[in-house]
């Protein structure tokens, strides 16, 4: 048997003791010293197996050989051949020297020497052929590695190295086919030789196989007890070996059984998900498709077309898969229905195919799951451009009612103010007392602002709620935050709306509480006209009775200049405590109104108690002036009888005095009067006045307090709102950018889905081949046809019969020899040794050596 490289390998049958070294020339060899030739097919030599792996190399001598020498002559001379010269030698065949050669040996053998000298001579010229090819690869990139302008002459050399190259590789080509043809027609000669010498032989061997049984010793038969015993323990090993691949297709088996488990539980799940979206399918698909066909959905279209592929492979199963042939027929039948399937029409592809045909049910599911994904793709991109339409309609609304609202906002705060303005100068120019009818524009301003702020807070409303609606409808692109923070920015328009509510509330108490003073201020300067009143009524009264009231007169007087040093310190203290309590009030209060109207009617309560102690005072005078009249009345009307006395003063001077008196009397009053009245009028008058201003200034001043306020809240809401309009546009532009992303992710999730089938269907492929395959070898693993192609396989990949054969023959030859030996050893007479040779005659011609 031979190696990959060529030389003759170890065999177990041989005896070691029988082999003959060979001389070889290192200068005509037909084999350099190293092999560098590789296979170029998969089996293009023999590879050892079984028990060809445990032999030892060739040149190793197991023992020595027996001591006889006298066949070695005759041996040479069959071993010559006549077209080997004396350098060339070929390896030895197995043949003993010392053995008896039969007639028609020497050209059997000679038959043998002439195939394996072509045998040597096809592997040598064709070695050479491999070596040229390798040095003429070489030649060729160096040519092309060289520039035509440097060197002209070196590629001129290069090119004349590959003519030479090809001119050998030419003429060693047409060697190796001359000796292959030899080596054939050689082959031919010999095996149609001994087959025609077969039959006649193989009796002939039997008969004296069985002779030699008889006489062969018990050294022998150990021999061939340890042979037989070492062909059981390798059967032993064997059978191991085939329980090992026994139990490894058991497991198979169950590996298989639980896929077509989940094949199945995937099949039922890819039905349930049809029906489910079947149902859910209406004149408008389902949101949930938004994301594309995932992972999962292409698990279960791959395991609803395994189950399709399953049942295919059933049917292929009842038909039976044996023969290759057919298989290759039935795989290209089926590649041809999946290409036609994919390719032409679905009208085209239903007429040509047949229900019998391997694949068509495959490739009808495959197209019906190929149009249901195309149909859902075109739903989604429909639904998707709509909600995105819509999304944008719904976002350009909003921004309209934004603006419209700050303009209306605008407008209310420039007519508001200007309004207010206006109003309250032109009010305080016309009365200034007239805090009422600015009071009423006030209140009516406020009110006007409180519908505003209502109509502002029904349209923020009417907006959450078309923003709710909007955000019922499911987002694919993205756009939810932009609306969810637009929504936050119209509740943070709704807190703006509730302070500006709350301020409104505070200007309608500040306007209460200036009504309020107002009205008690009314109310005080009434009461003090009415006092001035009557103090000029009862100082009227004066003048017209001041006789009798001298005393009365001069306290009045008293108690007139007291007051009136009283009221100018009163007004002292007045005007300067009004002063600190107007810097406390700008300090405490921002508006400046209630307190200092509160402070000024304390005061002017002041001023009216005094006018009324003054009045109680002057009716207590004139009270006392009455009585002492009637006194004075009563004292001349009760004296009668004091007549004497009378006219004893008759000569006084009395009445004259008393005339005078009185005249100087009522002239003081008078003049007194004079100084009096004037007096009380300016300064009742000019106090009256000067609270009149300071009202008027409180006034002015809370009015512009209350205008620069609101210009600045103006000025807070305007920036506020240009920051939130800002924020409001850059989200826009954001959901923009937003939906042209989702737009793009859509093209590579398509792209990407395209390729996904693609790869799905070589992928399904080549899973439908390998569970065919699988499903073929475990139906021929135990059956007939695997021992067929077993046997098969190894009369391929081993030599044929001929070689089998004489092995056998080389074995009995052995065992002969070796039994002579034994004998020769044990006695050296020639008349045995010629009776054992005569003997053993018959079986040299009926056999065949190896």
């Amino acid at each position: 048997m031979n190696d990959p490289s060529g030389r003759q390998g170890y065999d177990s049958n041989r005896d070691p003791r029988r082999t003959i070294p060979v001389r070889e020339n290192s200068g005509n060899r037909p084999y350099p010293e190293g092999n560098h030739r590789e296979p170029t097919e998969k089996y293009d030599s023999y590879k050892p197996r079984g028990r060809d792996e445990a032999r030892p190399p060739v040149p190793v001598r197991q023992s020595t050989p027996p001591p006889r020498n006298d066949g070695k002559k005759r041996l040479g001379k069959l071993w010559r051949s006549p077209r080997f010269d004396g350098n060339q030698r070929v390896s030895d065949t197995g043949a003993s020297p010392g053995n008896a050669q039969p007639r028609n040996h020497g050209q059997f053998r000679t038959d043998l020497n002439h195939l394996i000298q072509y045998l040597y001579l096809r592997v040598w010229y064709f070695q050479k052929k491999e070596d040229f090819n390798q040095k003429r690869a070489r030649l060729v990139s160096d040519l092309s590695k060289c520039k035509g302008t440097d060197f002209e002459s070196a590629a001129r050399c290069i090119k004349q190295e590959l003519d030479v190259v090809d001119a050998e590789i030419k003429k060693n080509t047409d060697k190796e086919k001359n000796y292959e043809e030899k080596f054939f027609n050689q082959l031919k000669n010999t095996i149609s030789s001994f087959t025609a010498e077969n039959k006649a032989k193989t009796s002939r061997a039997d008969a004296a196989s069985q002779a030699t049984e008889d006489c062969v010793p018990k050294s022998a038969a150990a021999e061939q007890t340890k042979t037989d015993s070492e062909s059981l323990s390798k059967i032993k090993h064997l059978e191991a070996r085939v329980a090992d691949f026994q139990q490894q297709l058991n497991r198979e088996r169950e590996r298989n059984d639980e896929l077509e488990k989940k094949m199945d539980a995937l099949a039922g799940k890819l039905d349930e998900v049809t029906k489910t979206k079947d149902k859910a399918q209406g004149p408008k698909p389902s949101s949930t498709s938004n994301s594309g066909l995932d992972g999962f959905s292409v698990d279960l279209v791959t395991a609803k077309c395994m189950a399709y592929l399953k049942k295919q492979i059933a049917d292929g199963k009842v038909e039976g898969l044996i023969s290759k042939d057919e298989i290759q027929k039935k795989f290209l039948e089926l590649d041809r229905v999946m290409a036609a399937g994919f390719e032409t029409s679905m009208d085209a592809t239903q007429e040509s195919l047949s229900s019998q045909t391997p694949g068509a049910k495959t490739a009808n599911t495959l197209r019906s799951v190929k149009a249901n994904i195309n149909s859902l793709e075109d739903s989604l991109r429909s639904e998707h451009s709509k909600s995105v339409g819509v999304l944008s309609l719904r976002i350009t609304e909003l921004d309209k009612k934004v603006n419209s609202h700050d303009q209306a906002i605008e407008e209310l705060k420039e007519n508001e103010g200007g309004c207010c303005e206006n109003a309250m100068r032109q009010q305080l120019m016309e009365d200034p007392y007239g805090y009422g009818e600015a009071i009423e524009d006030l209140s009516e301003k406020f009110n006007g602002l409180g519908e505003t702020i209502k109509k502002l807070t029904e349209d923020q409303n009417g907006h959450g709620e078309a923003i709710k609606k909007q955000l019922l409808l499911e987002d694919s692109c993205g756009n939810g935050k932009a609306i969810q923070e637009l929504t936050e920015k119209l509740n943070g328009h709704g807190d703006t709306i509730k302070k500006l509510t709350e301020d409104r509330n505070s200007h309608d108490e500040i306007i209460k509480k200036l009504t309020k003073n107002q009205n008690g201020h009314t109310r005080t300067v009434k009461k003090l006209t009415e006092d001035q009143d009557s103090h000029s009524e009862d100082i009227k009264k004066l003048k017209e009775s001041p006789a009798g009231h001298g005393d009365a007169i001069e306290e009045l007087t008293r108690k007139l200049n007291g007051l009136d040093e009283a009221i100018k310190k009163l007004t002292k203290d007045q005007h300067d405590h009004g002063e600190a309590m107007k810097q406390q009030q700008l300090m405490e209060d921002p508006y400046g109104h209630g307190k200092a109207i509160e402070e000024l009617t304390k005061n002017q309560n002041g001023h009216t108690d005094a006018i009324k102690k003054l009045t109680d005072e002057s009716a207590h005078v004139m009270s006392t002036l009455a009585t002492k009249d009637a006194d004075t009345g009563r004292t001349s009307v009760d004296k009668p009888g004091d007549e004497d006395g009378a006219k004893a003063d008759q000569g006084q001077p009395t009445p004259w005095s008393e005339q005078r008196m009185q005249e100087a009397v009522q002239r003081e009053f008078q003049t007194l009067l004079a100084d009096l009245v004037p007096f009380l009028g300016t300064t009742v008058k000019n106090e009256v006045r000067k609270e009149k201003q300071a009202i008027a200034e409180l006034t002015e001043e809370a009015t512009s307090k209350l205008a620069r306020l609101r210009s600045e809240v103006d000025k807070l809401k305007v920036e506020e709102w240009a920051i939130k309009l800002e924020h409001t546009a850059q989200m826009a532009s954001q959901a923009k950018q937003g939906n042209a992303s989702a737009l793009e992710k859509m093209d590579g999730l398509e792209s990407a889905w395209q390729t996904a089938c693609a790869t799905m269907k070589m992928e399904v492929e080549e899973l439908a081949l390998q569970v065919r395959s699988v499903q073929t070898w475990q139906n021929n693993f135990t059956t007939k046809p695997l021992y067929e192609d077993i046997v098969s396989h190894i009369t391929q990949t081993l030599p044929n019969g001929v070689w089998e054969q004489m092995t056998s023959l080389r074995n009995k030859v052995n065992k002969v020899e070796s039994t002579l030996a034994l004998w020769e050893e044990r006695d050296g007479t020639g008349a045995k040794k010629r009776r054992i040779q005569a003997v053993d005659s018959p079986v040299g011609n009926g056999g065949s050596p190896a």
